[in-house]
Parts: C-alpha cells; sequence; structure tokens
C-alpha cells in the first residue's frame, strides 16, 4: 500500500464545501522522501490548501468535542515530519536540525513516537500571551495532538478525533501543550469521553506518554523537559477552552502577522491559474545544505541511566534494533 495517495490514484467524487476535506482531499508530493527538498502540498479539487489555514478546526457545524487533527509523525515511524508553518502554502516536510535531517529519537522501548503525531488546524500558541497555567510564554506553534492508539495512519493524514485532555510540557523555558484525542473511527471510541476513562482502557499508557515527554531530549543530550503542573493531565472542559483559546489567538495573529503568511493561501484559486509550479520547491543545486544521516545512527535505541533522571541518557550504550 502506498504511503500517500497521490492526484493519479484517486477516483472520489469532490464537493465545494471545505468541511469536505477530510473524504475529498488528495496529496501532491514534491521531491524524494528522506530528503532536504521532499514536500508534501494538500490539494482540494484542483486547488492548493493550507493545511493549517484552509483547514477548519472544527469538522461541520457540531464544534466541540471533535477537531481534524493534521497526522505529521505516525506512531513507531521515525522521520520527524511537521507542517512547513513559515513556507508558501504550508506543507509537510522532514525537520532539519543542525544541518541534518532530523529523526524521532528511540527511547527504549519505544521506536519513534508512541502515539500518532500531528497537529490541530487553526491553532496557535501565541509566545506574547503568558499561559495561564504554567505562568511561561508560549511556543509559537500550532497544537501539538496525540492520538491515542488506533491504527497506523499515514503522514499528511486529516483526521477526525474527540478530544479528551491535555499535559503542559515545558520545553526549553516556553509552554508546549499536547492535546490527547482518540480518532472517532477507533472501536474503543465511544468508551472514551474524558482523559480519565483512558487507563481502565489502556493501563499504563498515559504515565509512559508522559515519562516519554520528559526524557526524550536526553538523547540529544539536552536536560529532561518539565511537566507543567506537576505532570497533571488536564480534563477534557480545560482542553477545549485551551483549543477555543489557541483558535482565537491564530484568528488575532492570522490578521495582523505577515509572518504567519496566512494571507497568501490560494485555496480559492486554480493552480494553473495561479502557476503554482512557479513557488514548488525544485531540487537544490547544492548538495552539502543538509548532511545525509547514517541510517543505522536513526535506527538506534537509546537507554536510560538506572539511576535516571539524575542522569543523562546512555548514548555510548546506544544499540541497533
Amino acid at each position: 500500500m502506498a504511503p500517500y495517495k497521490t492526484e493519479e490514484e484517486s477516483n472520489r467524487p469532490t464537493y465545494e464545501t471545505k468541511s469536505d476535506f477530510v473524504e475529498n482531499y488528495v496529496l501532491r508530493p514534491v521531491g524524494k522522501p528522506l530528503t532536504e527538498e521532499y514536500r508534501v502540498y494538500f490539494n482540494l479539487k484542483d486547488k492548493l490548501l493550507s493545511p493549517w489555514h484552509d483547514l477548519a478546526l472544527y469538522p461541520g457545524s457540531g464544534r466541540e468535542p471533535v477537531v481534524h487533527m493534521v497526522v505529521e509523525v505516525p506512531r513507531w515511524w521515525i522521520a520527524k515530519m511537521e507542517i512547513a508553518k513559515d513556507e508558501y502554502l504550508n506543507p509537510l516536510k522532514q525537520d532539519i536540525q543542525d544541518g541534518r535531517l532530523k529523526y524521532v529519537p528511540n527511547i527504549f522501548p519505544h521506536k519513534g513516537y508512541p502515539f500518532n503525531y500531528g497537529m490541530l488546524p487553526q491553532t496557535y500558541q501565541d509566545p506574547d500571551m503568558g499561559d495561564p497555567l504554567t505562568r511561561l510564554p508560549a511556543d509559537g506553534n500550532p497544537l501539538a495532538v496525540c492520538e491515542l492508539g488506533g491504527a497506523m495512519p499515514s503522514p499528511a493524514q486529516v483526521k477526525r478525533v474527540k478530544v479528551l485532555g491535555s499535559l503542559a510540557v515545558i520545553n526549553e523555558n516556553k509552554t508546549d501543550w499536547k492535546v490527547f484525542v482518540v480518532d472517532l473511527d477507533n472501536p474503543e471510541a465511544d468508551k472514551l469521553s474524558d482523559i480519565g476513562d483512558v487507563e481502565s482502557l489502556m493501563p499504563g499508557y498515559l504515565d509512559t506518554i508522559k515519562e516519554w515527554f520528559r526524557v526524550y531530549k536526553l538523547a540529544e543530550g539536552k536536560e529532561e523537559n518539565v511537566l507543567g503542573a506537576d505532570g497533571e493531565l488536564q480534563n477534557q472542559k480545560y482542553t477545549l477552552s485551551l483549543i477555543e483559546r489557541c483558535h482565537n489567538s491564530w484568528k488575532a495573529v492570522k490578521e495582523v502577522e505577515p509572518g504567519m503568511q496566512a494571507r497568501i493561501s490560494m485555496a480559492d484559486i486554480a493552480p494553473q491559474e495561479h502557476g503554482a509550479v512557479d513557488v514548488l520547491p525544485r531540487t537544490s543545486e547544492n548538495r552539502d545544505v543538509c548532511r545525509d544521516i547514517d541510517p543505522r545512527a536513526a535506527e538506534k535505541s537509546h537507554f536510560l541511566s538506572p539511576n535516571w533522571p539524575s542522569m543523562v541518557a546512555c548514548r555510548g550504550g546506544a544499540l541497533n534494533v
């Protein structure tokens, strides 16, 4: 099964409204996967869309507690994919760190993320507004989302998900909220109405996720993260308020901040009319801009010292898996 559904592979009917995005969008990959140039663009009825600015946060008119999620990194994947918030039309790309393609660290016994990771469209964690819970500035990104359990999706897949709760992660002295959701297509979704329902169906899962967020930076030689509110998970009611606050921040910044590039979305102009080919990235002539990473290094596991958390990850004890 191909990881992406291309325009040529799709024969579904299309509709005028963006509320039909989930059923009818197609993806336009550009470049070769696992390279600096690789991008995945979103297309609906021959119109390029921004998954951040054009995809509605709330599907239809039902709104709460169901939202759209854009998958960036499926569970167990190691390529650190992300929506390019500062690029034209916000395609999906692989993150670059220190001149290298970035991979999700394997924190033993996990491979990559132990959940499906992505973002909520039309949200913005405004760094100019102090978070009311942590009293620290936000990280300036869309809200991050962790989909618990369920089938493994593809990168750039759009899902309808039910909001359950959230966790505040303090990353380099900035607040980075993680919203926990369940896919509406998950057979267990009806049994999950709030974050407190998760433990009985998935014993130990939430504690595992909290530990993962605490320690994954150790693999990069950095200090561990701190969890806001002493790691207390916030319930659905609080999280829905958080989402709405970030949605309002997105609305406000979208109107006044050119850096978000919201105004350049061409959702209502067909590609052939605005020459989209002229703005899609081409292969870089400088092949040394992003150095290749040893695939074996990306596959290594990182083990915690026996007396963690006082010690950093045992980088010398990394093991290929």
